[in-house]
């Protein structure tokens, strides 16, 4: 599933899920707090809509 999302995505979403704080991310990687969470965002959402999960029943 993780083929579906860009590079840097891919990045951010496996450090988040390692532990790692928006905000250590940003500093690892040398990007703006708020790009790294707008990025998170847009991958999560991808990641619902590609296994299903943005069905609200």
């Amino acid at each position: 599933m993780f083929k579906h999302l860009k590079e840097e995505e891919r990045e951010i979403v496996l450090m988040y899920s390692q532990g790692f704080t928006h905000a250590e991310i940003a500093e690892i990687t040398g990007r703006p707090r708020a790009t790294v969470i707008w990025k998170y965002n847009n991958a999560i959402k991808k990641l619902k809509k590609i296994s299903g999960g943005d069905n609200v029943d």
